[in-house]
């Protein structure tokens, strides 16, 4: 009895080995679902995915449930839910908002910290995560903003145009009429009245009486911080030489 189970055993295990290879063969499975590895040999069993050795070991850090191909043993129930997953069907969920270009870029390589952040930003964030509803909804509020900015563009094209139309019904108005010169005054030159002359500010007339006194005696005019004029000063040399004339003018009296 036992024998013939164990055999039994043996015999749906080796089934779903097949079953598991087959679908590791299919073209969207033979790439790791989340980086550029070829040939994965590894399930996901939360996601139903293959992925390569490094991933297996990030996809454990965040406690998700990895198993073997070739080591572990399946269960009837986990091959039917891999057959009916897979690496396509998880990425339309998982992926289905990623741009390439424009989001993070997949990892390549053995660069442990570019698969953890892609990841996490995957499946723990879930970052592009949607359903079909999601994405049907998603095209409708696109369709809806598509149109609202159609309207505002024709809405502003039809002001602008009006405003233009406005613009060119507008008449202009015709230039003012420039009068014409008599026929008498064709020859004569129009002679403009002369610009009245300058006039320089008068001079008070005490500074007009010190400058004619400063002319005649030909001396500066000095005058004190007070405003009163220093005398004169005194020339010692005529001085003397009319004493001495008056003295020699005596002398020749007396000797008269």
């Amino acid at each position: 009895m036992s024998s013939a189970a164990s055999k039994k055993a043996d015999r749906l295990e080796r089934k779903l080995q097949v079953q598991l290879r087959a679908c590791q063969k299919e073209p969207g499975n033979k790439r790791c679902a989340d980086c550029t590895e070829r040939l994965p040999q590894w399930i996901i069993s939360d996601f139903n995915t293959f992925v390569c050795t490094a991933c297996s070991g990030i996809h454990r850090e965040f406690s998700h449930r990895v198993k073997s191909i070739s080591l572990a043993t399946f269960s009837e129930e986990e091959v039917a839910a891999v057959k009916a997953g897979g690496n396509e069907t998880s990425n339309k969920l998982y992926m289905a908002r990623y741009r390439p270009g424009h989001d993070l870029p997949e990892p390549e390589g053995g660069r442990a910290a570019k698969h953890r952040e892609f990841i996490r930003t995957k499946y723990v964030d879930k970052r592009w995560y949607g359903t079909p509803e999601d994405l049907a909804n998603d095209r409708q509020r696109e369709a809806e903003r598509e149109e609202s900015r159609a309207k505002r563009d024709a809405e502003r094209g039809s002001s602008s145009s009006g405003n233009s139309s406005s613009k060119r019904q507008q008449p202009r108005a015709a230039p003012a009429a420039r009068p014409r010169k008599a026929s008498g005054d064709r020859g004569l030159r129009k002679v403009e009245p002369a610009a009245a002359a300058v006039k320089a500010p008068p001079v008070p007339a005490k500074q007009e009486g010190r400058q004619e006194t400063c002319r005649r005696r030909r001396l500066p005019c000095r005058r004190r911080p007070g405003g009163r004029p220093l005398p004169r000063p005194q020339v010692v040399g005529r001085r003397r030489d009319s004493r001495v004339n008056s003295s020699s003018s005596s002398s020749r009296v007396s000797h008269r």
